[in-house]
């Protein structure tokens, strides 16, 4: 479906996630951040267990730390339905790799605490970028 929208894009893909984590014990095969270093965009959606399970840790956010993909963008578009606004246009931008995406988990007791980082220099860079 991108291709037809953007016939000229250049895709590669890597192996990553549960599924590949299932079939050979690591969560991504092969070199798959430096597939994507350089690139104008990265897209990466992977699947995960709802449950933890030892040595197993969802690589999206390794990715977007090993690649400096710091910001996911959300643009949605008004749709020509009764009631909505067609010409209403957003672009959400949201920082990628602070907030809860820092994985500083513990437990204490029975109660489960993540810790949210955020710092100037994530904070000022996603806002240049909006």
């Amino acid at each position: 479906m991108l291709r037809a929208v953007l016939p000229q894009v250049e895709l590669s893909f890597a192996e990553a996630g549960w599924g590949t984590f299932q079939q050979t014990g690591v969560r991504w095969r092969g070199d798959a951040g430096g597939g994507a270093r350089g690139r104008r965009g990265v897209f990466g959606a992977v699947a995960s267990p709802s449950h933890p399970v030892p040595g197993y840790r969802s690589p999206i956010v390794a990715l977007r730390r090993e690649l400096d993909v710091f910001a996911n963008l959300r643009p949605s578009h008004g749709w020509p339905v009764y009631g909505a606004a067609p010409e209403l246009s957003l672009l959400i931008v949201r920082e990628n790799t602070e907030c809860l995406y820092t994985g500083r988990e513990r437990l204490e007791g029975d109660t489960a605490i993540a810790e949210r980082i955020i710092t100037r220099r994530g904070s000022e860079r996603v806002a240049r970028l909006a």
